[in-house]
């Protein structure tokens, strides 16, 4: 998130915990009803003397959380895979590495086009999700099946990965003569 919207989300947040205070204070009709808030008598409070408190502790609240979420740590997903771990250290590789050799396996079957490659990598290895372009002439099923064999025999033979699962979703099939790679 850029450092701008995440002065808007403050402001917001900080504008919203205002109303909620705000709201609060009318419905104990400040500075009048302050001893009315701690008096437990039942004459006291009406339907929309309670309905105003509730309304204005939620919108502070929503107000306050809006606010907290911003600054929250939240996991990053790892840049790179574990290959191994030994008594002289940790091996991983990074996405890019693996990116290629995920290139280079789409490569060695002619009939993809283009490609588009994300992973994830996982506690105990990889989820890799290609996007590709096949030519016209393309059986689209017998292709799919080579190219996730090829990714996963080449990540696991030269990288050392456990590969979890390699989905293939074909987004486009070329048009007969057309090249777009």
């Amino acid at each position: 998130m850029k450092a701008l919207q995440k002065i808007w989300y403050v402001i917001l947040g900080l504008l919203l915990a205002a109303a909620g205070v705000l709201i609060f204070l009318i419905g104990i009709r400040y500075p009048l009803g302050v001893d009315k808030l701690f008096t437990l008598t039942y004459e006291h409070y009406s339907f929309w003397f309670v309905v105003t408190l509730i309304i204005g502790v939620l919108v502070f609240l929503l107000g306050l959380w809006t606010v907290i979420s911003l600054f929250a740590r939240r996991e990053k997903t790892p840049s790179q895979a574990e290959v191994s771990a030994g008594d002289q250290g940790k091996v991983s590789i990074g996405v890019p590495a693996m990116e290629n050799i995920i290139r280079s396996s789409a490569a060695k079957i002619s009939e993809v086009q283009d490609l588009k490659v994300k992973i994830k990598c996982l506690p105990h290895g990889v989820a890799v999700l290609l996007n590709c372009v096949l030519q016209a002439d393309a059986n689209v099923p017998a292709v799919t099946q080579a190219l996730q064999n090829a990714v996963k025999q080449d990540l696991e033979n030269m990288a050392g990965l456990t590969v979890e699962e390699v989905r293939v979703i074909v987004s486009s099939v070329a048009a007969a003569g057309t090249n777009q790679a």
